[in-house]
């Protein structure tokens, strides 16, 4: 009998059955719930957000597959009142699997709010704000569900993201590599929030932490270096006052024509 379900969607009534999360869009699960993304790329890798939504202080307990011969992961996903904490952060690569997924045990009291980044996902952005980031050297804000990005450019440019008021969590992503950085960082430690799965996600140089006592983060950017995207990784409150700006540091490439010895 499953009348007492009737009036829920029917992907949630049984866990052999994950949502299909191949847009790595912005998702909500609950206890019994899961979801499936089988459509990971080779070579690039990948991030899910996790987000613990519940409105009391209670640790969502997420069950992590990603691989058809090791056995699931258990994260704990560490919740506050009113929804104030930051992301986990679960990384694979699409070299090791072409899947994840991740759920919540039936009875579970959790809820979770969870989303996939990397230089090409989420495929579907409704619930994230994306955009490309200007290349004006202006601060624009960087609030909770924030994605920005740039495409392949020449010439030099310098990232910069900064919070003048508490600690804040943020990723940034080429196609093979992340960086989580910590700007203005406080006492906490975030490593507990950060879980590798498969060994190309665990090389020492795919995934990394930049932790910045400063208020404002800067990195430089080379040209041609592919695509590179940034993505808010904290709550709403610790992100109020964040933002995020991209400088030109050299001028681009300009082809030069010759006639002659001489260039015009």
């Amino acid at each position: 009998m499953v009348e007492k379900y009737i009036d829920r969607p029917i992907f949630i009534l049984s866990d052999t059955v994950p949502l299909n999360w191949d847009d790595g869009r912005l998702i909500t699960l609950t206890g019994g719930q899961a979801a499936k993304c089988a459509n990971l790329v080779k070579n690039q890798i990948y991030a899910v957000l996790i987000y613990n939504a519940s409105q009391i202080e209670i640790a969502a307990i997420v069950t992590v597959v990603w691989s058809n011969t090791d056995p699931p992961s258990k994260v704990t996903v560490r919740g506050t009142t009113g929804d104030n904490a930051p992301a986990s952060f679960l990384f694979v690569s699409g070299t090791d699997t072409d899947f994840i997924s991740i759920s919540l045990a039936p009875g579970s009291q959790a809820t979770i709010g969870a989303f996939i980044a990397s230089v090409s996902m989420p495929l579907n952005t409704k619930g994230i704000n994306n955009a490309e980031l200007p290349n004006d050297s202006q601060f624009y804000p960087f609030q909770k569900y924030d994605r920005y990005y740039i495409e392949s450019d020449t010439g030099w440019r310098s990232i910069s993201i900064q919070n003048l008021d508490n600690q804040f969590i943020c990723l940034q992503m080429i196609e093979d590599a992340a960086t989580i950085i910590v700007v203005n960082k406080g006492s906490d430690t975030i490593d507990e929030q950060v879980n590798k799965f498969g060994p190309t996600a665990n090389q020492s140089d795919v995934v990394q932490i930049e932790n910045v006592t400063k208020q404002t983060y800067s990195g430089n950017i080379q040209g041609n270096s592919g695509s590179y995207v940034w993505i808010n990784g904290d709550s709403a409150q610790n992100s109020k006052s964040s933002l995020i700006a991209l400088q030109q540091l050299s001028l681009k490439q300009i082809m030069l024509i010759t006639k002659g010895d001489n260039q015009i």
